[in-house]
């Protein structure tokens, strides 16, 4: 692009939130960014207002802030997201071990979080 001729550094491009339906295979849901420099966290509030009632969502840990857990606690859906070390949170109950996968042990906790 000839704006970007005299930068060093190459333009980034957009990003996008993509849902994943695990049932479908299928991407069911995107929402696109035009910045690529903004986190996918800025797009959490239009996310939240696709959410169902009853849905489960499973997300990594960048997914793991208050406000998206509880807004999807709001919603009445369901998460398991991977714990982010920035959450605070109690612990309720003592780390439990639950079962075996394919690829190690898997553990269950209960907390409470508090905005």
């Amino acid at each position: 692009m000839k704006v970007l001729r005299p930068c060093a550094a190459a333009a980034l491009p957009g990003k996008s939130l993509v849902v994943l339906d695990p049932d479908l295979r299928l991407a069911i849901n995107i929402f696109p960014c035009l910045d690529g420099y903004t986190s996918e966290r800025a797009l959490f509030e239009q996310v939240l207002q696709t959410v169902k009632s009853g849905e489960l969502w499973i997300a990594d840990r960048n997914m793991c802030t208050q406000g998206f857990l509880f807004g999807l606690e709001q919603a009445s859906a369901h998460f398991l997201v991977r714990e982010h070390k920035t959450l605070p949170q109690s612990f309720v109950t003592a780390l439990q071990e639950v079962g075996e996968v394919e690829t190690g042990t898997v553990f269950e906790q209960t907390i409470s979080l508090t905005l």
